[in-house]
């Protein structure tokens, strides 16, 4: 499939697209040997595409601003669960700014090492059209800034629902709340890539006690 892209070769794929025929979505799915499925809204599949493989649907309501930083978590959860078992995720969702969010996501509450920025830029390698926007960036940096686990009581998902509350100032003291939190380690793309492929290290295990507090998708 033209869209589909290697984001971490054997472990995630990304896709904005995919096919509407049952036998076609089936076929997509073993010939590409994925074991896990999940989608995000908006994504319009063939309901015969969960028959093969495990398949978990996330909800982001559109009209609510904070409804897909409060999904990342449980996308998550459920990614690192899936690579933990040596599997093989597909991400799909319509809005490619959505699917971008969670294979971005995962990375960064898994190693701690990079930022949103620098694994944005990941996915730009890989994906050359990409366009990175503004809401992207900022959801993800909210993400950092909220110890990757957001809730709908932090003060900057507070903001994120309403943004005319928000002033300069608030916005510049969450940039040094994401800086404090990854200012221990440098971004250095071996060891993001390293880290990616070695699910079963340290860094992954120290996240294994909050799969329990995952907070609940709007």
């Amino acid at each position: 499939m033209v869209d589909t892209v290697s984001i971490v070769p054997d472990k995630l794929l990304l896709s904005s697209n995919f096919p509407t025929d049952p036998a076609q979505a089936q076929s997509l799915l073993l010939d590409l040997r994925v074991t896990h499925f999940v989608t995000i809204s908006p994504a319009d599949i063939p309901s015969a595409a969960g028959a093969v493989v495990p398949h978990r649907h996330f909800v982001v309501d559109k009209t609510s601003p904070e409804s897909l930083l409060l999904a990342l978590p449980a996308i998550c959860s459920y990614i690192y669960e899936a690579l933990k078992g040596d599997g093989l995720v597909f991400v799909h969702s319509s809005r490619e700014s959505h699917a971008c969010a969670a294979v971005c996501a995962y990375p960064v509450m898994a190693t701690k090492r990079c930022s949103a920025s620098d694994v944005l830029d990941v996915i730009e390698r890989a994906l050359p059209l990409f366009h990175r926007t503004q809401s992207l960036s900022h959801t993800l940096e909210l993400y950092q800034a909220c110890g990757y686990l957001p809730t709908s009581t932090h003060p900057a998902v507070k903001e994120l629902k309403n943004p005319s509350n928000a002033g300069t100032r608030t916005v510049h003291d969450l940039g040094k709340t994401a800086n404090t939190i990854l200012s221990e380690t440098a971004f250095d793309l071996g060891a993001f890539s390293d880290a990616l492929n070695s699910i079963q290290t340290d860094a992954l295990n120290s996240i294994q006690g909050k799969r329990h507090s995952v907070v609940r998708v709007l």
